[in-house]
């Protein structure tokens, strides 16, 4: 868990360390922009529910939001995922 040493405050550190499990996800760059989104969404109902943070060592997003809860992530991913796809690709007028 070296990698969150310098992410994370103490004390949430220690909570991610109490835990014995994880989970991952894996998603390709440039897929279509609802299963890109859907990644993120996915990946922070299983942050909610487990009592979890998010973390990508991929690229997924930047750095700086490792170690966030559902709540952080979700208040700017969604955002972030429109300014990349545009909102034409959620409604199905542009194609890859």
């Amino acid at each position: 868990m070296e990698e969150f040493e310098d992410l994370l405050p103490p004390d949430r550190l220690a909570k991610v360390l109490e835990q014995d499990h994880y989970w991952f996800e894996y998603r390709n760059f440039g897929d279509p922009a609802v299963a890109s989104t859907g990644y993120g969404l996915a990946a922070a109902a299983l942050a909610e529910a487990s009592g979890g943070i998010i973390a990508s060592f991929d690229c997924a997003f930047d750095c700086e939001h490792n170690g966030e809860t559902a709540e952080e992530f979700l208040a700017w991913w969604g955002e972030r995922q429109m300014a990349f796809y545009g909102p034409g690709r959620f409604k199905n007028a542009d194609r890859l």
